[in-house]
C-alpha cells in the first residue's frame, strides 16, 4: 500500500473478491497486507478479539496457583489454575487503578497488585484492600468488594490446548471445534500426555507462517527429507469453516529410537495417516497414530511471530523412561521441520515488502488450502465488527 494511504473498506472488498473465485483465477493477499501496521491493528480487532485464540497448553500450568501472563489482541491477560484445579483467565489489570498484576510465569497463593497491594483470590474475587480508608483501616463502607473482582475472560480447553475468547457472545469452543472433533472421533484425545515444549521467534508475519503450513507444494524443495516419508503424492486437502490444512495417507517417519504407544482401536487406514490442519486463527496441529503436536502462534507486530511448539504422546505408558529417546527424537523431528520452514517464510516476508508483490497466484492442485486460509482472513477483515464488551 502506498505511503500515506489509509486502509479502506473498498480495498478490503476488492481483496476479498480476488480470493472468492476459483483457485486458478484467484489473486492472493497483496504484499502490503503482511507489512502494514493498519492491517495488523485491524486483524487484532476483527480476528483475534472475537475468536477462540490458543494461548498455550494445560501443561503450562500443572499445579494449583500456577499463573502465566498471555496477550490476545494486544490485551494483557493471565491464566491461573484455581484452588479447585480449574483453569481460569482474567484481564491482567487491577480493579483499583489498572496496574499490571502478573508479569511472569510463577506460582502464587493469591494475586496481589504491586502498586497498592489490593489482593485477589485465585478465583478472581477481591480479598483485601489494605489501608483503603487510612492507616490500619482495610475496609471501605462505600466499596462493595463483590463488584470489584478481576474481570474474567472465557477460557476452555481442547486436546490439552488452552483457548480464550474476549467475546462473551461468541459460540462455545466445543461448537467451533465440532467439525474437527468429529473428523478425529477415532482418536481418544483424552489420552494425550505432555512431552516437551520449545519456543521459536519467526521474523515474519503470522499469516505467512500459516499459509505455508497448510500447503504441501513446497515439500520437495524445502523439506526433501520429509518428502521421502510423507510426500505430496499421497496428500489430500481439508477445508472447513474454521480449519484448513492437508493430510497424508502414508506417513513413515524414521524411528531411530524405536516405536511409541498408539491410540487404541484405530481403524487400519488411520495407522499410517497424518493430518495437519490450522485452526483459525492461530494454532497449527498435527495428529498421528502415536503423537500429536501443536504450534501456538502469537503475532508480535506485523513483522514477527512468536511460536511455541508442544508435543504430546499417547497414554500413561508413553511416560515410561524406556520411551524417553523416542519422545525426544519425535519432538526434534517436528522442530527441525519447523526450522526449515522458518527460513523460507522469512524470505516470503521480505519479498512481500516489495510493491511488486501485488498478490499471489495459486497452484490449482496444491494451494486451494492457502487460498482458503487467505479468504478466511479477508472475510473477517471485510466484515466490520465492534470490539467485544468486557465481561463483568
Amino acid at each position: 500500500m502506498a505511503p500515506g494511504i489509509s486502509l479502506t473498506q473498498e480495498q478490503l472488498t476488492n481483496v476479498l473478491g480476488g480470493l472468492s473465485v476459483p483457485v486458478e483465477q484467484a489473486r492472493g493477499l497483496p504484499g502490503w497486507m503482511f507489512n502494514d501496521p493498519d492491517v495488523y491493528a485491524m486483524e487484532q480487532e476483527r480476528i483475534f478479539a472475537s475468536s477462540w485464540v490458543c494461548v498455550g497448553a494445560e501443561d503450562d500450568l500443572p499445579r494449583i496457583g500456577d499463573v502465566r501472563p498471555v496477550e490476545v489482541a494486544e490485551r494483557p491477560l493471565f491464566l491461573v489454575r484455581d484452588e479447585m484445579g480449574y483453569l481460569r483467565c482474567f484481564h491482567n489489570i487491577c480493579s483499583h487503578r489498572g496496574a499490571l498484576l502478573v508479569s511472569e510465569t510463577g506460582r502464587r497463593k493469591t494475586i496481589a497488585c504491586p502498586y497498592h497491594s489490593w489482593t485477589y483470590g485465585l478465583d478472581g474475587t477481591l480479598k483485601k484492600t489494605p489501608h483503603i480508608c487510612g492507616q490500619g483501616v482495610h475496609d471501605s463502607p462505600t466499596l462493595d468488594r463483590s463488584l470489584h473482582g478481576l474481570k474474567p475472560v472465557r477460557c476452555a480447553t481442547w486436546a490439552r490446548l488452552v483457548f480464550v475468547n474476549l467475546d462473551p457472545l461468541a459460540p462455545s469452543l466445543d461448537e467451533e471445534m465440532a467439525p474437527l472433533a468429529e473428523r478425529w472421533a477415532d482418536y481418544d484425545l483424552s489420552l494425550l500426555r505432555f512431552g516437551e515444549a520449545e519456543d521459536f521467534l519467526l521474523p515474519a508475519n503470522w499469516k505467512l507462517a500459516i499459509e505455508n503450513y497448510v500447503e504441501r507444494y513446497h515439500l520437495p524443495w524445502v523439506h526433501p527429507s520429509l518428502n521421502t516419508y510423507s510426500g505430496i503424492d499421497g496428500s489430500y486437502e481439508m477445508i472447513g469453516r474454521l480449519h484448513v490444512g492437508v493430510g497424508s495417507r502414508k506417513v513413515t517417519p524414521p524411528r531411530p529410537a524405536g516405536p511409541l504407544p498408539r491410540f487404541p482401536d484405530l481403524p487400519p487406514e488411520r495407522i499410517g495417516c497424518g493430518e495437519y490442519p490450522a485452526f483459525f486463527p492461530n494454532v497449527l496441529m498435527g495428529l498421528h497414530a502415536d503423537y500429536f503436536f501443536a504450534y501456538v502462534l502469537t503475532p508480535d507486530g506485523p513483522h514477527r511471530t512468536k511460536e511455541r511448539l508442544y508435543t504430546f504422546f499417547v497414554g500413561e505408558e508413553s511416560r515410561d523412561p524406556k520411551y524417553a529417546g523416542a519422545r525426544a527424537a519425535m519432538h526434534k523431528m517436528v522442530a527441525d521441520i519447523n526450522r526449515e520452514d522458518m527460513d523460507i517464510v522469512s524470505r516470503l516476508h521480505r519479498g512481500c515488502a516489495s510493491p511488486a508483490m501485488t498478490g499471489a497466484v495459486f497452484s490449482p492442485v496444491f494451494e486451494k488450502t492457502s487460498q482458503a486460509f487467505q479468504r478466511m482472513v479477508a472475510e473477517r477483515l471485510a466484515e466490520p465488527r465492534e470490539a467485544p464488551a468486557v465481561s463483568l
